[in-house]
């Protein structure tokens, strides 16, 4: 395997390139990339063409006020064709935007700091962190659940595919499992601030660490690998096709395989905070420098020959310039640390420590007595100007006094801050001392770093074993790869500011039962004596037990108002009832009035005939291939007389799912009834939403309308609040029977999906009193017995809209929304 090598240079940002991510390409198109900075802004950038190795700059997005410090890119889906793209900052903001749009089309708040992280899931799930020591989950961008038990900021998250867990990575040097919003377990062996994640799989995950290293997990909580990746911080890690890459303070990205690194890819500037992974295994980097870097073992992608020099003599410049600025250690002239020939002479104690004059820079060592050896812990960095220290403030000595102006046309304060001092610390009391915003604590605790140079590295009047370890910046003590871990390290500083004490969800108790009534009105077509497809009365039923993806239908028997067995709703309601007679009469009448090549000929109408009523009786479990080639013909016959082919379809669909709702052929069916609810006030419509109910009976159907639950869910709702009566009735079925296939399922991801959807729709003041049971039927059947889920519905404020029903004239309604509310959060 080749090497990664240079593919190409992003060039346009202003400042520190905090975030990088990949928004995959469609229709066979290529990757673009998206890059944030801490010049206010977030880049989309395309290849030139497919074959180029060069990226332009596509678009800038507009809207965040501060620094734009992490990205993230919601997958593609039937409502965003190309995927979406959410940046987090430091005005405490989430923003999403459509790739073809330069300003946002959802601002998201909640977040009271800097919002540093974000990762995407499925079905529009998002995960940010924050510096306000809290995660939240979103889904249909609503914030439906806060993960709240970390003592600092939230440097990174992760979500871990179908299991219901989240983790997070925090400056309290802790990761947590999260299941279903609960802490399940912390995990403490990092020593300092723990800074990126990255989930190999549904058991395992990488970490990496301000205490320069990087760990394998098992979602157990057992650490199974630790990786001595950097002589720095380690900001970022991310999977990459046979291992992982991790970047960090010290000039570098390094790709791991096994336990060892197989490449060390050196950078012209000190931070590199970012590295994504494309889906062609390109590794997407962004630096201090204003610069994203594009890297990549393809030949035909990587960079001419001039411009891989040109990069190489700047990396070798940058290593040049940092060996000669490092010209004293503390009070010692570089010039008068010994050199390698001191290690030859035995230590006096065990842990007596020495600076040591190497090719590569200082580095100190520590005696071991037991060994009879001199063993490198560390390396020392950008030495300290003595120039600046030995202030005085406030009567304090201070090793350094700076000035520092926060807003123009007010004079600057004074700021004190002695060597080995935590800047991340020092910054935060200074804001709380001087009654400073929280947001203005990433460029005062980067300022420290920056003009300290070296400060932070030995404290003040103490000897190499002291070395102390900041939060981050330059100047630090860098452990070394050979010590593992820092004597004195301070294990993490403290970060940013916390917000409200966290808010938890009570339980309640869980009703019994099952019993359900239909509540639907009959929903005849126009004129007298006329052929009805499928009344809304509903039919019981019994279907065998299905796979654990989907939920069989059960009988239904019907339900006293006076009973409490409305939720959990453990089998879908469906729309059984058939007329075969009226059904085939009307077929009969329509194809005669079709041209030739529309018109089923006479031995089509009999197998339909045959089919219709077998379906009718519920006595047909399968279709041959003359059948689905008829039921098929039908689906292609004009609006205007698709109505009693669509109510085949209804009964076939509930009958032999087998041969309708598998492989592309299922697809096909599902795509045909999503275009037929165009016109959500028409019968048509009202029959296609019933077919769509009746999939749901089987696995085969279920995992149909999972596989696109999002545009199951936006057709519902927008029926529900744009059509009449018996269209509300239908649709609220189907967000029901999305409620009763994802319950079992597991997943805080659908359920907060279907929760989020069932919001707006119960909230709208038209629904009819069966629509509206439907509603809150779902809403038990999602919460009841979950308080996870009921955190989810107390953070969308359901109570408040399920409250006005208590007072309803129907029966059924009120009883059910005074149950819903005995279980939620008060």
């Amino acid at each position: 395997m080749l090497p990664y090598k240079l593919s190409c240079q992003l060039q346009d940002h202003q400042a520190d390139v905090r975030a990088v991510c990949c928004l995959p390409g469609v229709d066979g198109k290529r990757d673009r990339i998206v890059t944030t900075s801490r010049d206010c802004s977030a880049k989309l950038w395309a290849a030139q063409d497919e074959s180029s190795s060069v990226y332009r700059l596509e678009r800038t997005f507009l809207g965040h006020t501060k620094y734009v410090t992490a990205v993230c890119a919601l997958p593609v889906s039937d409502s965003s064709p190309e995927g979406l793209i959410v940046t987090g900052s430091n005005d405490h903001k989430i923003r999403v935007f459509d790739p073809n749009f330069d300003e946002p089309i959802k601002e998201l708040t909640g977040h009271t700091g800097n919002v540093c992280t974000l990762v995407c899931g499925k079905f529009g799930t998002l995960v940010s962190g924050s510096w306000d020591c809290t995660a939240r989950v979103w889904s249909s961008f609503q914030s439906v659940m806060e993960l709240k038990g970390h003592t600092a900021a939230v440097w990174s998250v992760a979500i871990v595919p179908g299991s219901g867990k989240h983790l997070t990575a925090s400056a309290d040097s802790t990761i947590k499992i999260w299941y279903l919003g609960k802490c399940e377990q912390t995990l403490s062996q990092h020593t300092d601030c723990v800074r990126a994640l990255a989930v190999l799989n549904g058991n395992e995950f990488l970490s990496a660490s301000n205490d320069g290293t990087c760990r394998k997990w098992r979602m157990t909580g057992d650490c199974v690998q630790t990786y001595q990746a950097h002589v720095a911080f380690v900001y970022s890690i991310a999977v990459v096709p046979g291992g992982f890459v991790s970047s960090g303070e010290d000039r570098t990205a390094r790709i791991w395989q096994g336990s060892e690194p197989v490449q060390t890819i050196s950078f012209p500037t000190q931070s590199v905070w970012s590295v994504a992974c494309m889906t062609n295994g390109d590794i997407i980097s962004g630096s201090s420098d204003g610069v994203a870097r594009v890297f990549t073992q393809a030949a035909e992608r990587m960079a001419h020959t001039d411009e891989l020099q040109a990069f190489d003599d700047q990396v070798q410049a940058t290593e040049a310039a940092s060996k000669s600025s490092q010209s004293q250690i503390g009070d010692l002239q570089l010039k008068d640390v010994q050199g390698a020939e001191v290690l030859g002479v035995p230590g006096r104690t065990d842990g007596e420590s020495r600076l040591v004059r190497e090719q590569e820079g200082v580095n100190a060592y520590q005696w071991d007595a037991s060994k009879q050896e001199w063993t490198k812990i560390g390396t020392v960095e950008n030495a300290v100007d003595h120039k600046t220290r030995g202030k005085s403030l406030d009567g304090k000595e201070y090793d350094y006094v700076f000035s520092i102006d926060v807003e123009d046309g007010k004079p600057a304060l004074n700021l004190g801050y002695n060597r080995g001092e935590d800047p991340w610390l020092v910054a935060r009391k200074f804001l709380e001392r001087n009654f400073l915003p929280a947001e203005y604590l990433e460029q005062v605790a980067d300022f420290i770093t920056t003009n300290a140079g070296g400060a932070a590295a030995m404290p003040r009047g103490a000897v190499a074993e002291q070395y102390a370890d900041p939060f981050t910046g330059a100047g630090r003590y860098v452990p070394g790869s050979a010590a593992g871990s820092m004597p004195g390290s301070n294990g993490g500083g403290a970060d940013p500011f916390t917000g409200a004490g966290r808010y938890v969800p009570g339980s309640g108790a869980a009703p019994v039962g099952g019993a359900f009534s239909s509540g639907g009105a009959a929903d005849p077509f126009t004129g007298g004596g006329r052929y009805i497809p499928g009344s809304s009365n509903l039919a019981q039923s019994s279907t065998p037990g299905l796979s654990p993806q989907s939920v069989a239908a059960q009988s239904m028997g019907s339900l006293t108002v006076t009973s409490n067995e409305y939720f959990p709703k453990t089998s879908p309601v469906l729309f059984e009832s058939a007329n075969a007679a009226g059904l085939l009469k009307k077929l009969t009448e329509l194809n005669g009035t079709l041209s030739e090549v529309l018109r089923v000929s006479d031995t089509g109408m009999s197998v339909l005939t045959d089919l219709v009523t077998r379906l009718a009786a519920g006595t047909c479990s399968s279709m041959s291939a003359d059948e689905k080639a008829c039921v098929g013909q039908l689906q292609q016959w004009p609006t205007s007389h698709l109505l009693p082919g669509l109510d085949a379809l209804r009964l076939a669909v509930r009958h032999c799912p087998a041969d309708l709702c598998s492989g592309s052929g299922g697809l096909m069916v599902l795509n045909f009834l999503f275009e037929n609810c165009a016109d959500v006030k028409s019968s048509v419509c009202l029959v296609a939403l019933r077919t769509l109910c009746n999939m749901s009976a089987s696995s085969q159907g279920a995992d149909l309308l999972l596989s696109k639950i999002e545009q199951v869910i936006i057709l519902a709702q927008r029926v529900a609040v744009e059509a009449s009566a018996s269209q509300q009735i239908a649709a609220c079925t189907l967000l029901l029977n999305c409620a009763v296939m994802v319950r079992p399922l597991d997943s805080l991801e659908l359920t907060a999906t279907v929760l989020s959807a069932l919001y707006p729709v119960i909230t709208h003041h038209t629904l009819d009193d069966g629509a509206t049971f439907r509603l809150l039927v779902a809403i038990g059947t999602l919460t009841c017995g979950i308080p996870e889920t009921q955190a989810v519905a107390d953070s969308l404020s359901i109570q408040t809209a399920v409250a006005r029903f208590t007072s309803s004239q129907t029966v059924k309604v009120k009883d059910c929304a005074n149950l819903v509310l005995g279980i939620l959060p008060r």
